[in-house]
């Protein structure tokens, strides 16, 4: 089969990817955002009630990690603009790693961290939940 391409990532075949497959190419609205997406896919996916992570309130929920594992929040901000952006992913382990996530305007996708950067999104963190 053909390779899928799931924005700047190519991913041979969909193995291991199934969890991300029915979130892929939705739309970003207002109403449905990046957080939106975020806290939809904590709640579908992985069973978790996701309070807003930038609330200062978050870390009894979650705890910083030096190495993500599926499921875990990504945590990103961007200098490209005159404003500083803030914005929020999920890990997935597929094809080395990456981030599903939504960017305004756009449609939910995976990304490499590799993407990230060349799209100017710097990782503040990762964040997992806290056992």
């Amino acid at each position: 089969a053909a390779p899928k391409i799931l924005h700047h990532v190519t991913v041979s075949g969909a193995a291991g990817m199934t969890w991300i497959l029915p979130y892929l190419n939705q739309k970003w609205t207002e109403r449905t955002d990046c957080y939106h997406w975020f806290a939809r896919i904590q709640r579908e996916v992985f069973g978790r009630d996701t309070p807003l992570v930038a609330d200062a309130d978050y870390r009894h929920q979650w705890q910083v990690t030096a190495k993500p594992s599926d499921g875990d929040a990504v945590i990103m901000y961007s200098h490209a603009r005159d404003v500083r952006l803030h914005h929020i992913g999920v890990w997935h382990d597929a094809d080395g790693g990456g981030v599903v996530h939504a960017q305004t305007g756009g449609c939910v996708c995976f990304d490499s961290l590799a993407s990230l950067q060349q799209q100017q999104w710097t990782v503040r963190e990762f964040l997992t939940p806290c056992q």
